[in-house]
C-alpha cells in the first residue's frame, strides 16, 4: 500500500474511503512489452532515417559542397579511387584486398598481389611527396622511416642496395610485402585525416547526419511512446502495453491526465533514451534495476512522474471517481473526494 496522507483516514473512517485496487504488473510482461516497443521504435527510426531523412541533406547546397570537397580531397591523396566506376571512393588497400580474395588460383593470387604491391608503392610515394599534405607528413622521409626503421637495416621489409637505393628485401615474399603495404596505407590515412580542409568537411557531413538521426529518433519516440498512449487513452498504453495488457496510473489510482502523460513521456525520452545514448545505457540500466528489484517495480521515469504500471487484464483504469462509481458492478453509496483515492500495491 502506498504511503499517503490519507492512510490514517482509511483506518479511522473506512466507510468514507474508496479503495481502487490493481494487480501489480509482472516483471516478465513488462520486459516483453518494453522489448516489443523498443524493437518497433528502433526499426521505424532506422527506416525513417535510411529511406527518408538521409536524403534530406542533398537539398542543402552547403552540405553538397562539403561532400564534394571531402571526396575531391580524398581522391587528390591517391589513397582513394573510383576503382569500380560507380562514383564510389574506395580505399586502395580495400580494393586490392578484395581482388586478392577473389583470385581463382595461387598463380592469379600471386599476380594480383604483385600488382597491388607495385601500385600501392607508387601511390604512397606520390602521397608523401605532395605539397598539399607535406605540412602534416613531413615529406618522403616519413615514408622512408616506415620502410626501414632505425636499427632494422638488414632484416626489415626493405633494405639498402649497394648503390644506396631502398629496395624490397629479397628474403620477403609478396604476401609479406602485402602485409607491409596494408599497414603503410593505414599510416598514411592517419596523416591524411589531419588535413584541415578534410576535417572541416568531415565535421559538417557528420553533424548533418547526426542531426537527421536525432530527428528520426524524436519522431519515432513521439509516435511509439506519446501518440499511442493518447490513442489508447483508456489505459495510457503503448502498443506493447496494449498487447500485454498493461497500463499506467497515477498514485491515486486514476488515469494520468494529458499533462501528466506528456511529462511522463518527456522524462522517459530524455532520461532513458537520449541520455542513455550519451552514456552507454546507464539510465536504462538504472531503470531496469528499479523495475526488477524495487518493491513496487517502478521504473525511473515512473518514479519521477509519480506513476505506476499495472496489470489491466481484469479492470480498466478510471479517469475519475465518478467514472469508477458509474460502473454497475462498483455502485456503492460512497462519500469520497479525489484525494481519498489511493493505489494499493
Amino acid at each position: 500500500m502506498a504511503k499517503r496522507k490519507n492512510d490514517v483516514q482509511l483506518e479511522e473512517n473506512d466507510e468514507n474511503v474508496l479503495e481502487i485496487e490493481y494487480q501489480k504488473a509482472s516483471f516478465s510482461r513488462r520486459v516483453l512489452s518494453a522489448l516489443f516497443d523498443m524493437v518497433l521504435f528502433g526499426v521505424f527510426t532506422y527506416l525513417l532515417y535510411s529511406y527518408a531523412l538521409s536524403f534530406l541533406p542533398l537539398t542543402f547546397p552547403s552540405y553538397i559542397a562539403n561532400v564534394e570537397t571531402f571526396t575531391e580531397r580524398k581522391a587528390e591523396s591517391g589513397l582513394f579511387s573510383d576503382f569500380y566506376e560507380q562514383n564510389d571512393s574506395t580505399l586502395v588497400s580495400d580494393y586490392y584486398r578484395h581482388e586478392i580474395a577473389q583470385a581463382e588460383n595461387s598463380d592469379k593470387k600471386l599476380q594480383v598481389t604483385e600488382e597491388a604491391n607495385s601500385y600501392i608503392e607508387q601511390t604512397l610515394t606520390n602521397f608523401y611527396q605532395m605539397d598539399t599534405f607535406l605540412e602534416v607528413t613531413k615529406g618522403l622521409d616519413t615514408y622512408i622511416e616506415q620502410k626501414i626503421p632505425e636499427g632494422e637495416q638488414t632484416s626489415y621489409y626493405f633494405v639498402y642496395s649497394e648503390t644506396g637505393q631502398i629496395v624490397p628485401n629479397g628474403a620477403r615474399s609478396q604476401d609479406e610485402m602485402w602485409e607491409f603495404y596494408q599497414s603503410a596505407v593505414d599510416e598514411a590515412l592517419g596523416y591524411l585525416y589531419q588535413d584541415s580542409i578534410l576535417l572541416s568537411s568531415s565535421r559538417v557531413i557528420t553533424w548533418t547526419h547526426i542531426g537527421m538521426i536525432s530527428i528520426a529518433i524524436v519522431i519515432g519516440g513521439s509516435i511509439f511512446y506519446l501518440m499511442f498512449p493518447f490513442i489508447f487513452k483508456k489505459n495510457r498504453q503503448t502498443l506493447g502495453k496494449k498487447i500485454f495488457k498493461l497500463g499506467a496510473i497515477n498514485a491515486d489510482g486514476l488515469r494520468p491526465n494529458n499533462k501528466k502523460t506528456l511529462v511522463r513521456f518527456l522524462l522517459f525520452f530524455f532520461l532513458e533514451i537520449v541520455l542513455s545514448l550519451l552514456t552507454v545505457g546507464v539510465p536504462l540500466i538504472i531503470s531496469f534495476s528499479m523495475v526488477a528489484f524495487s518493491k513496487t517495480g517502478t521504473s525511473l521515469h515512473d518514479y519521477l512522474a509519480n506513476t505506476y504500471v499495472v496489470d489491466v487484464s481484469t479492470y480498466n483504469i478510471y479517469k475519475s471517481i465518478d467514472e469508477y462509481q458509474g460502473e454497475e458492478k462498483h455502485k456503492r453509496n460512497f462519500d469520497v473526494k479525489p484525494k481519498d483515492v489511493f493505489y494499493r500495491k
